[in-house]
């Protein structure tokens, strides 16, 4: 099965990331035919950048449904593939893409700046961090376009409890509207691109602001 747009929109966002320097650990496409899906895993390593985040992960969601719409609502599409008959060229529905960006944290040194390294206080401890920027958060990300949660994973050592895994999801929701040519989806997702390395950015400076204000 082919995905021309899609196709065209992971090209886009690689020469992007190419353009910027910015490398990255895994930029994998996948299919799954079984639910006429397509997506794109992008892991950007952020250990040079920060010290307390380590990656950002990008989960970009498209399918048949969507790449068939947006064909429809594109010029110069008249022989994309997707268009030539078939049972699923009648289903309307929105073209938008769907992304989760993934901060994921580093928890060793979360420990070391709230200078609490043992027992079922380091989950205690993490927790009322999480609680403090969480205002701090939502001001550099806000929108009506995002959805923002944590996501934590809960181990145990001979010490007691302590989370494996601190990160941040965002879940966004882009629709291409007022799109009409391949080369305004390549600005949109230009774009969107700049905003969500912008929004990192300043998660980044909120983490790391906070950790030197909680190690202090």
């Amino acid at each position: 099965m082919h995905y021309p747009i899609f196709n065209s929109i992971i090209n886009k966002i690689q020469t992007d990331l190419q353009n910027r320097d910015i490398k990255t650990q895994n930029f994998r496409v996948w299919t799954d035919k079984t639910i006429n899906a397509i997506g794109l895993d992008i892991t950007i390593d952020l250990n040079k950048i920060s010290e307390h985040i380590k990656t950002l992960n990008l989960h970009l969601d498209w399918d048949r449904f969507r790449e068939i719409n947006l064909a429809r609502q594109l010029e110069g599409m008249q022989n994309h593939p997707m268009l030539k008959g078939g049972k699923f060229t009648n289903i309307v529905v929105v073209p938008r893409i769907d992304v989760e960006v993934n901060w994921v944290f580093n928890t060793d040194l979360i420990y070391n700046s709230i200078d609490c390294r043992k027992g079922h206080a380091r989950v205690e401890a993490a927790s009322r961090w999480m609680d403090s920027v969480n205002q701090k958060i939502r001001n550099v990300i806000h929108g009506d376009d995002v959805i923002t949660r944590w996501h934590v994973e809960v181990e145990g050592d001979f010490e007691g409890r302590y989370l494996s895994v601190m990160s941040l999801i965002s879940y966004l929701d882009y629709e291409f509207t007022g799109i009409t040519d391949l080369n305004d989806v390549h600005k949109f997702v230009g774009r969107r691109l700049q905003q969500i390395l912008v929004r990192t950015n300043k998660v980044i400076m909120v983490a790391d602001k906070s950790f030197i204000e909680a190690a202090a």
